[in-house]
């Protein structure tokens, strides 16, 4: 289908210094001459020509697209470019990926605040800059062949990378009138294509990294290998904060390859002492890692056992039974108020029928595949940085604050991150590759993190308790709901929570829930963890869909009615919702009784509808109990209201990977620590969830045209809940702490 350029006839041009004024948060794009920057030399060949900050077509035709989103297995790579091909008229066999260099105009977020790859936030906040900037390069070139043949734009007509006119017959390639239309000035508000006329979005599409993932040609973080590399092996205090007090390096510099024995510091606190410090400020960073650079990480590796270390202080008393202790002794106190409506104190005394309930969460892992890594180079004022990270900008800040030099002449490299869920927001082993490279000016060096420095020393999903209150009157009709949150949060530990009444990342997705209750009040009380914390794939939701949706199904039955209809009948004021809600009951064909399934075990279905990230998900568990007593998760049917669905094949992926990791962390997961130091180590004492454990998964999206929400965090706080209420129903029992399988035995 061909697409007509007479809507654009009327659209205004202006200067590209009056363009870059419009503003990032109106999805702006800064308009370049070309990425050569200057006309061509005789004899030279013809470069790439930048239309616009994220749009650039090759010589031969091949259109790159620049992302400043990383690629950690999500997908958005090929969901941006379908965007930017959608509205310029390519096929994505036409559109190559490349990672966006550093600047203003790639940070999408929070008003141009960040660049940043997280908190579901991706497709949502970059839908409408990338359908704009694809939109723009398309005028741009229909004005620049308008110019060339003599002929109005509104007789032109763009398709599959080309341009034609019908009268004439004429035909010709992008690429034919690039150069001319880079000189032309950018046209402002492009009208965008319609819906109905999509083409590319909301239509299933390979993914652009399926051949190179699948052949293992994927360049990854930890695959970085420039030319003189050295690497790094790193053994951190096991104590959270604590610092080296002896050293003995001798044995492991006689070893073979061995450059050097180096103290460094840990870099936990990279947020406070680097990212949102200001620029007279001096970290306080405990130098409590050693490093052995050598010129192999086996060399460094083994070398590193043969170092002689003693540690001392940091948080020696730290333990997360006592933590739980802690938690469980502040129940009855009263917290600040996050979210209140109606008088939730004389509703509770005054209430008919009264019910309360402590449900906690244990600190989780994040558990990514590739474990940290960071490679960096000092040469000069200049430094380069090739590593896993999720915001370019908050490492490259790092590196200008050690190394003393300007954001701008700092280069951040991110290839293929092998996973992160929240991991790769904290920056300590990008501190420690810059501290080393330092040191070795000149010289690239790569630090490498084994599983166990991975698994000891992540920023953990915080463990909170949760105390839950609901009252109903005389007809079973609830009229009051009280949650109280107890426990730290990672936003107060990175310092994005200071001046705040409360953080919100504890609170995250418990207020505005959908229920119609009239007197509502959710409240958050601080008890200081010195266990790092940090952003664990879905935040808040992590516990909050757990407490809440287990809650509610503890309503339901104590006023005698099935989980469903309960729910459906607090919902007529939550349209949205209430059609979710519909199509999943809809799609696993709602069991509230137990049933003998064929493989001669009981069966029973839980449900849970939660809204995290601006999407609504609602998910039905089936579930049994195998020969030894324990769960055994069989299918899960989930409806998703998202919003406008890009890339209906990744968009599912994506739903099923949440709740895959929402389902692992529910079943098994729990980090221990005793005096100070976490006890896990590997997946051997910290096991996650395995392909033959994994259930069947049927996904569905509610069809609404809309602005996309997010899809990467949503489907993981619904499980937990899903599955306890399922095994309420085939057990009797309640399990209201993580995890299950713990509660079980």
């Amino acid at each position: 289908m061909t697409r007509q350029a007479s809507e654009l006839q009327n659209v205004s041009g202006l200067s590209r210094r009056a363009f870059l004024g419009t503003g990032i948060s109106a999805g702006a794009m800064v308009l370049t001459v070309g990425l050569q920057g200057g006309a061509l030399k005789a004899g030279e060949k013809q470069a790439s020509q930048q239309l616009n900050a994220f749009v650039a077509i090759e010589p031969d035709g091949t259109v790159s697209v620049f992302i400043p989103f990383v690629e950690m297995g999500q997908g958005v790579h090929t969901s941006l470019a379908m965007l930017i091909a959608e509205e310029l008229d390519v096929p994505m066999a036409q559109v190559k990926v490349k990672e966006a260099p550093l600047g203003p105009e790639y940070r999408l977020h929070w008003d141009g605040a960040v660049r940043y790859t997280g908190s579901s936030l991706t497709i949502k906040d970059g839908f409408m800059p990338m359908r704009k900037a694809g939109a723009a390069a398309r005028a741009m070139l229909l004005q620049a062949a308008s110019e060339e043949w003599g002929i109005a734009v509104e007789e032109l007509l763009t398709e599959a990378g080309e341009i034609s006119h019908l009268s004439s017959g004429r035909k010709a390639a992008y690429s034919t009138f690039v150069t001319r239309a880079a000189e032309n000035a950018p046209p402002l508000n492009v009208p965008l294509k319609k819906s109905a006329d999509f083409k590319l979005i909301g239509t299933p599409t390979d993914r652009l990294d399926m051949v190179e993932k699948t052949n293992g040609t994927a360049q990854f973080a930890i695959d970085a290998s420039p030319p003189d590399m050295l690497v790094a092996a790193i053994l951190q205090s096991p104590v959270f904060g604590g610092r080296i007090r002896a050293l003995d390096k001798d044995a492991a510099l006689a070893m073979p390859g061995v450059v050097a024995v180096e103290a460094i510091p840990n870099g936990t606190s990279s947020f406070v002492d680097y990212v949102l410090a200001p620029p007279d400020h001096q970290p306080n960073d405990p130098t409590g890692t050693v490093a052995v650079v050598a010129d192999s990480f086996w060399h460094a590796k083994s070398a590193l056992k043969e170092v002689t270390v003693e540690f001392e202080g940091g948080a020696e008393a730290a333990s997360d039974q006592a933590f739980s202790a802690r938690l469980r002794s502040r129940v009855g106190e009263q917290g600040v108020a996050a979210e209140e409506a109606g008088d939730v104190d004389a509703a509770l005394a005054d209430a008919a029928i009264r019910i309360e309930a402590d449900y906690e969460v244990p600190l989780a892992a994040h558990m990514a595949m590739e474990p940290m890594s960071c490679t960096a180079l000092y040469e000069g004022d200049r430094c380069t940085l090739w590593t896993g990270h999720q915001s370019a900008d908050w490492v490259a800040t790092v590196a200008s604050k050690i190394l003393a030099i300007p954001t701008e002449n700092v280069k951040v490299v991110t290839p293929y991150l092998g996973g992160s869920f929240g991991r790769k927001n904290n920056a300590d082993y990008v501190v420690q590759a810059v501290s080393l490279a330092k040191r070795f000016p000149g010289r690239p060096i790569k630090v490498i993190w084994t599983r166990e420095e991975d698994t000891k020393h992540d920023f953990y999903r915080p463990q909170v308790l949760g105390r839950l209150q609901a009252g109903f009157d005389a007809n079973n009709n609830p009229t009051v709901f009280r949650q109280i949150n107890i426990g730290d949060g990672p936003q107060r530990h990175a310092g994005f929570a200071a001046g705040q009444p409360f953080d919100h990342s504890v609170m995250d997705s418990s207020a505005n829930q959908p229920y119609d209750i009239p007197n509502k009040r959710t409240e958050y009380l601080l008890e200081e963890n010195a266990v790092p914390l940090g952003f664990w794939r879905s935040v808040g939701g992590a516990h909050n869909g757990f407490f809440i949706e287990s809650f509610v199904d503890e309503m339901a039955h104590a006023v005698g009615e099935d989980p469903v209809a309960f729910r459906r009948r607090l919902l007529s004021k939550s349209p949205r919702f209430a059609a979710v809600l519909d199509k999943v009951i809809e799609m696993a064909n709602w069991r509230g009784a137990p049933w003998m399934a064929d493989d001669g075990r009981q069966h029973a279905m839980g449900v849970a509808l939660h809204e995290d990230h601006y999407t609504i998900v609602g998910e039905i568990a089936e579930v049994s109990l195998d020969e030894y007593g324990m769960p055994k998760v069989h299918k899960v049917w989930c409806a998703v209201d998202c919003g406008t669905v890009v890339n209906p094949s990744s968009a599912a992926m994506q739903v099923e990977s949440g709740i895959a990791f929402g389902l692992s962390a529910a079943l098994m997961e729990k980090v221990e620590v005793q005096e100070g130091a976490v006890v896990n180590s590997n997946f051997h004492d910290y096991p996650v969830l395995t392909a033959q454990e994994m259930p069947q998964i049927d996904v569905a999206f509610i069809e609404r045209d809309a602005a996309p929400t997010g899809l990467g965090e949503p489907a993981t706080p619904p499980i937990a809940a899903a599955v306890c209420n399922a095994l309420f129903t085939l057990t009797g029992k309640r399990i209201r702490t993580l995890p299950i399988q713990a509660a079980l035995s």
